[in-house]
């Protein structure tokens, strides 16, 4: 049983993880080379994990950062299974998958560094190839092969795989430390992926930041395909959610589990990145209500380190769609209503469809913006996303427009 493993990020060892003691505390100590590098108290892993401290105070923050790169629901219960250990087991299923994770984080054995790397890189996936990991992904979550070195892990509910992508076109499968770089999320129970791809040429129209996507059919299941955007080519890029960024546990993504609030999420933005993000933070909000996305919680929002910058920047969106529209059916193909329920309240409000203008600018305002500041971003925001609408020629473009008009009465 592995009970130590060296935090990579940047090519860099930072730190060893040591396995939870009798409390339940996963042990954290930083590694002389994090400082010279980065310098004590940067937040260049974790705006809640900052280099040097010994979290005394705050001895959860470390195994919470850690959790929520796992996935969450059937993809962790079968990444368990795979290795034979409790679901709960989180020092395992990082020691087992850790090496390809969101952002430059990786979990390594001791004995084992990126410069005596093993071998490592790609392998085409022909058509054949690529249906039958499509087929495994309940049982092998994410494409993992820990016989060919490929242990990844990605947060999330949804059922992904990951692969690489040839200069031509061609999708592939990593192995050893190579990095995944493309996400492949394909429908099941009920169709997401064209939902998806709409919000998000959407938000592209709207002038907002989109990592590339595109709709592929593997044997005849209709998967969106999704650039990773914590990836410059094959070098990975660090990144951490919102929970991480807040130092909160992976079961804690909604605020009516008492997760963050957007409030919170703009005190970190506020503190450690470009005080201009926060616009950007209320622009996302507003989208969210545009398109009747319930579901936006705090790990659907991400936070970009880059290896020299000491601040952080809003990540690309991602993982957004359009839940008011979607028709879910249960595992027995009966249809079942989609909660309008926010992931992050507004303005106090719960529900997506009773947000008005006002509740938009009144979140803005509990922020820090002045009323006038917040009130221009949400009109502008809200013009820009009707001529958007206008020229968005799917089957949620009357869904857009009328939400549009809603939400406009209150101008």
């Amino acid at each position: 049983m592995v009970e130590r493993l060296v935090v990579w990020l940047y090519g860099t060892p930072i730190g060893v993880l040591s396995s939870p003691n009798d409390r339940g505390f996963f042990g954290l100590a930083w590694l002389p080379d994090t400082a010279r590098r980065w310098g004590d108290n940067s937040a260049i892993l974790s705006t809640s994990l900052p280099i040097g401290d010994r979290f005394e105070k705050r001895p959860r923050r470390v195994k919470n950062f850690f959790d929520n790169l796992l996935p969450e629901g059937p993809a962790r219960a079968a990444m368990a299974r795979m290795i034979r250990v409790s679901e709960s087991n989180t020092f395992e299923l990082l020691a087992e998958f850790g090496r390809d994770c969101a952002g430059a984080v990786s979990l390594l054995p001791e004995d084992e560094t990126f410069e005596n790397d093993r071998d490592s890189g790609y392998r085409v996936l022909s058509t054949d190839d690529l249906r039958d990991e499509l087929a495994r992904i309940d049982v092998v979550p994410l494409g993992a092969d820990p016989d060919d070195d490929f242990r990844p892990s990605l947060a999330g509910v949804q059922r992904k795989l990951l692969v690489g992508r040839t200069d031509d076109g061609q999708w592939s499968k990593p192995y050893g430390h190579a990095p995944s770089t493309w996400i492949l999320k394909p429908d099941g129970n009920f169709p997401s992926a064209v939902n998806e791809l709409t919000c998000l040429n959407f938000a592209r129209m709207c002038g907002m930041d989109v990592p590339g996507a595109e709709l592929i059919d593997i044997d005849g299941v209709a998967t969106l395909a999704i650039q990773r955007y914590d990836r410059n080519g094959r070098d990975r890029v660090h990144q951490e959610d919102g929970l991480q960024a807040t130092g909160f546990p992976s079961n804690m993504k909604y605020e009516s589990d008492k997760g963050p609030s957007l409030r919170a999420l703009s005190v970190i933005v506020n503190e450690f990145g470009n005080p201009n993000d926060v616009d950007e933070l209320l622009r996302r909000t507003v989208l969210h209500v545009v398109i009747g996305n319930a579901d936006a919680h705090s790990k659907n929002i991400a936070f970009l380190h880059q290896p020299d910058d000491v601040g952080i920047s809003i990540a690309p969106i991602y993982d957004i769609a359009s839940t008011v529209s979607m028709k879910p059916v249960d595992e027995f193909g009966k249809a079942r209503e989609f909660s309008t329920k926010l992931g992050q309240f507004i303005d106090g409000i719960e529900d997506v469809n009773e947000v008005t203008h006002d509740n938009l600018v009144d979140e803005g305002v509990s922020w820090g913006m002045g009323r006038v500041r917040a009130g221009a971003i949400v009109d502008r925001f809200l013009d820009t996303a009707r001529e958007a609408a206008d020229a968005n020629d799917t089957e949620l473009s009357e869904v857009l427009i009328e939400r549009i008009e809603r939400i406009a009465v209150g101008r």
